[in-house]
C-alpha cells in the first residue's frame, strides 16, 4: 500500500517505456541491415563488422532490462549503450588511421548510430550527454568518410541530417524530466489529499462522536439531573456501552439503509448549502455499503462546495432519484459553466475527490457535464449489481518547460536548414529550388502554432501536409540533380511529417511522408536520377515518422497508464488517510469523553437513587458538553472552570460563539474569557456568555437576569 512518500512512480515507467523503445529500434535497425546491408558489412574487415554491428546487439539486451524496478540499472543500462556506441566509432576511427584496417564508406549501420545512441544517452545522462555523443558520433563518421574519400558535401548533408534527429531523441531527456516533475507534483498532491482527507475524516469522526453524546449521553445526564433512577441507570449503561464501541474500526461489510443515506444527505446538505432545492424520488434503494455512502456524501459535499466557490450567485437544485436496483445524485447548477477537457487531470476538486473518489468503487459511477454558458450537472450514482469495465482517465498534459525546449529546438532546425539550403546551393543546387524547399519546410513548421503542444487545427494539418507535398514534389523540377543532392529537403520533409504525430496527427503524417516521399521518388525516376533503394535519401524520412509513430504511440499509452494509476494510489491514499484519521479522531474523543463522563455514568448506570449532588454533578457535566458543542472559543480555561461551579451551584450557563468567522488574537480571547469567568463567579439564576457575530460591537455580552454587560476593545 503506498504512502504519500510513494505516489508516483512515472520516472521508472518513463525509463522503461523509453529503453524498449530503443531497443527495439536497434532490433528494427539489425533486421533492415541483415537484410539489404549484409553484403557491404561481410565485405568489410571482420573486426569493423563486429564493431558496428556490436553495439546494435547490446542495444536489443535492453528488452531483458525493461522489466527492471531500478531506475538506476535502466539509466546505467542506457549509458553503457551510448558508450559502446562512441567506443565502436572511435576504434574504428583510429584503426583506420593507424592502418590497421582499411579504409572504408562508413555503412548504414554506422550512420545511424547519431540518432539512435544520443537517446540512449539522453536516457541514460541527460540533454548533455546527448549533445557530447551526437558531436562525438558524427565526428568519426566524418572522419571514415575523410579517410576514404574526402569530406563531400553530399555526404556531410546526410549526416547532418541525423544531428537533428538525435536533438529530437534529445527530448527523452525532457520526457524523464517531465515525468520526474509529475511524481513531485503526484507527492505533493498526495500529502494535500491526505491532509483534505483526514481534515474531512476528523470533522466526520467528531460528527459521530457528537452524535453519539447528543443522543446517548445527554440523555443519560439529563435523566440523572432530573433524578429518575429507573430510566437514568439502563440509559447510562447504554451509553457506557457505546462509547467502548465507537472505538471499534467499522466492517466493509456495514450497511447503511436509505433513510439514514438520506438523513445524513440531508446534514451534508444543511451543512454545506442551506440554500439548495433538494428534489426526492424515492422508490426503495436497497442498502447501500457504508464505505459508499460515506464516499457519495463526500462528493456531493465537493460539488456544492465547488458550485459555492465557481459559481456563488447561481441557483443550485440536488435530485435525488432510488429504486430496487441503486440511487442517483444529481447536483446541477445555472451558473457560468466550464469546458471538462481543459481542467488538468493533476485538479482534486474534480479528478479525485469527485470523480477518482466514487469510480473507484464497485458499482459507483460519477459523471461531469458543463458547457460554457449553460451550467454544470454533476451526476453521481450506485447499482447494487455494478458494471466492472474499466473507466478511461485523463491523460496528464505537457509542461511549459518542454513547450519551451521544443520552441528552442525547432528554431535550431530551421536555423540548421538555412545551413543545408546553402551548403546545397555550394554544392550546384538551383536557387529557386533551394528557396522552395526551405519555405515550404519552414513554413510548414511554424503554422502548426507552437503557442501549445496540442492537435492543430484540421487547416493547420492541411496546409502542413500540403507543404511536405510541395517539398516531396520538387523531385519533378528540372535540375543538375540526383538522389543525393535532394536529400538534404526530402529529410528535412520527413522530420516536419513526423512533428505531426509528436501533435497528435499521426494519419496526416503518414499522408505527408508518403505524399512527399512518393512525389520526390517519381519526380527523380522521371528526371533520369539515381535513385537506390536503399538510399537514404528515401529511407530515412519513412523510418522517421515510423520512429516516431512508435515512440508517441508508447508514451500516449504510458501517459494514460500514469495517470490511471496515479489516480488510483491517490484515491486508495485518500481512503486510507481517512480511515486512520477517523480512527484517530475517534480514540481522542473517546478517550475524553470517557475522561469526563465516565466516572458518573457509571454511578447513575449502578444507582438505586439520585441523590441531589450526583443531579447537580449530571446537570454540570450536560452542561460542559454543551459548551464543547456551542461555546467554540469560550470553551476554554478559565471559563470552563468557573462554569462548572456556578452550574453546581443551581446556576443554568449558556455559553455561545455566534461569531466563527470574526478573527480576535489569543490575548483579547484570553482576556474575554477570564471577564466572563469573572462574571460568574457572583451569577446567580441564569447566565449567558456571548461571543458576537462578526460586524456587530461589541465584541461579546454577558447577560444574567438582573445585569448586561458588554466587552469592547
Amino acid at each position: 500500500m503506498p504512502d504519500a512518500s510513494s505516489v508516483g512512480g512515472s520516472v521508472l515507467r518513463v525509463l522503461r517505456a523509453l529503453t524498449a523503445i530503443q531497443a527495439l529500434s536497434a532490433g528494427i535497425c539489425l533486421v533492415y541491415a541483415a537484410s539489404v546491408e549484409r553484403a557491404a558489412l561481410a565485405a568489410a574487415p571482420a573486426t569493423i563488422a563486429v564493431l558496428v554491428v556490436a553495439p546494435w546487439a547490446l542495444g536489443l539486451l535492453g528488452l531483458l532490462v525493461v522489466p527492471s524496478r531500478s531506475s538506476a540499472l535502466l539509466r546505467h543500462f542506457n549509458v553503457v549503450a551510448a558508450l559502446w556506441f562512441v567506443f565502436s566509432i572511435l576504434a574504428i576511427v583510429i584503426g583506420t588511421a593507424l592502418g590497421v584496417w582499411p579504409a572504408i564508406e562508413p555503412p548504414w549501420l554506422l550512420v545511424q548510430s547519431i540518432a539512435v545512441a544520443a537517446a540512449f544517452a539522453a536516457t541514460g545522462s541527460g540533454v548533455l550527454g546527448a549533445a557530447v555523443t551526437t558531436v562525438t558520433v558524427l565526428c568519426g563518421i566524418e572522419a571514415l568518410r575523410a579517410l576514404d574519400r574526402g569530406l563531400t558535401i553530399p555526404g556531410f548533408i546526410d549526416d547532418a541530417h541525423l544531428i537533428f534527429f538525435g536533438l529530437m531523441t534529445a527530448t527523452f531527456a525532457e520526457f524523464i524530466a517531465a515525468a520526474r516533475r509529475h511524481d513531485e507534483a503526484a507527492r505533493r498532491a498526495a500529502e494535500a489529499v491526505a491532509a483534505s482527507a483526514a481534515a474531512s475524516a476528523g470533522r466526520a469522526a467528531r460528527e459521530q462522536m457528537e452524535a453519539l453524546v447528543h443522543d446517548e449521553v445527554f440523555t443519560a445526564l439529563l435523566l440523572g439531573s432530573q433524578r429518575l433512577p429507573e430510566a437514568a441507570g439502563p440509559q447510562a449503561t447504554r451509553a457506557l456501552d457505546l462509547i467502548g464501541r465507537a472505538q471499534s474500526p467499522e466492517s466493509p461489510d456495514r450497511t447503511v439503509t436509505e433513510a439514514v443515506f438520506l438523513e445524513q444527505l440531508d446534514r451534508t446538505i444543511r451543512t454545506t448549502a442551506p440554500a439548495v432545492f433538494v428534489h426526492r424520488d424515492l422508490e426503495g434503494a436497497p442498502a447501500l455499503p457504508a464505505y459508499v455512502a460515506s464516499a457519495l456524501i463526500d462528493a456531493v459535499a465537493q460539488a456544492l462546495a465547488n458550485t459555492a466557490k465557481h459559481a456563488p450567485s447561481a441557483q443550485v437544485d440536488l435530485k435525488v432519484a432510488t429504486t430496487a436496483d441503486g440511487l442517483r445524485i444529481q447536483v446541477i447548477d445555472n451558473g457560468p459553466g466550464f469546458h471538462p477537457p481543459s481542467v488538468s487531470h493533476q485538479r482534486m476538486g474534480i479528478a479525485v475527490s469527485i470523480l477518482g473518489r466514487v469510480n473507484a468503487l464497485p458499482g459507483a459511477s460519477a459523471r461531469v457535464v458543463s458547457q460554457r454558458g449553460r451550467g454544470t450537472v454533476v451526476t453521481l450514482a450506485w447499482l447494487a449489481s455494478p458494471d466492472r469495465t474499466p473507466r478511461a482517465q485523463p491523460v496528464a498534459g505537457v509542461g511549459g518547460r518542454m513547450l519551451r525546449d521544443i520552441r528552442i529546438g525547432i528554431a535550431f532546425f530551421l536555423l540548421g536548414q538555412a545551413v543545408l539550403g546553402v551548403l546545397a546551393l555550394a554544392n550546384g543546387a538551383r536557387p529557386d529550388v533551394v528557396a522552395v524547399a526551405y519555405l515550404g519546410i519552414a513554413g510548414g513548421m511554424l503554422v502548426l502554432d507552437w503557442r501549445h503542444l496540442g492537435r492543430p487545427t484540421p487547416v493547420r494539418t492541411a496546409v502542413a501536409v500540403g507543404c511536405c507535398w510541395l517539398v516531396g514534389s520538387l523531385g519533378w523540377a528540372p535540375a543538375p540533380h540526383n538522389g543525393e543532392a535532394a536529400g538534404w529537403y526530402l529529410i528535412g520533409m520527413g522530420i516536419l511529417a513526423s512533428v505531426l504525430a509528436i501533435r497528435a496527427r499521426p494519419a496526416s503524417a503518414v499522408l505527408a511522408v508518403a505524399g512527399g516521399v512518393g512525389l520526390g521518388t517519381m519526380g527523380l525516376l522521371a528526371r533520369g536520377a539515381t535513385v537506390l533503394p536503399n538510399n537514404a535519401t528515401f529511407i530515412t524520412p519513412v523510418l522517421a515518422v515510423v520512429w516516431t509513430l512508435v515512440c508517441v504511440s508508447a508514451w500516449r499509452v504510458l501517459q494514460a497508464r500514469t495517470a490511471r494509476l496515479g489516480a488510483e494510489e491517490l484515491v486508495d491514499l485518500d481512503h486510507r488517510a481517512a480511515e486512520r484519521a477517523r480512527q484517530e479522531t475517534l480514540a481522542a474523543n473517546v478517550r475524553a469523553v470517557t475522561r469526563l463522563v465516565a466516572p458518573t455514568l457509571t454511578t447513575l448506570a449502578s444507582a438505586t437513587e439520585i441523590p441531589p449532588e450526583l443531579a447537580r454533578e449530571c446537570r454540570a457535566l450536560e452542561g460542559h458538553l454543551r459548551d464543547d458543542f456551542r461555546g467554540g472559543r469560550l470553551a476554554a480555561p478559565p471559563l470552563v472552570a468557573a462554569a462548572r461551579e456556578a452550574r453546581l451551584r443551581g446556576v443554568d450557563v449558556v455559553l455561545l460563539d455566534d461569531g466563527p468567522d470574526r478573527e480576535l488574537p489569543e490575548v483579547i480571547l484570553d482576556g474575554l474569557r477570564h471577564w466572563m469567568a469573572e462574571a460568574l463567579a457572583t451569577a446567580e439564576g441564569r447566565f449567558t456568555g456571548r461571543i458576537l457575530p462578526s460586524g456587530r460591537e461589541p465584541i461579546a455580552t454577558a447577560v444574567t437576569p438582573d445585569l448586561a454587560l458588554v466587552y469592547e476593545l
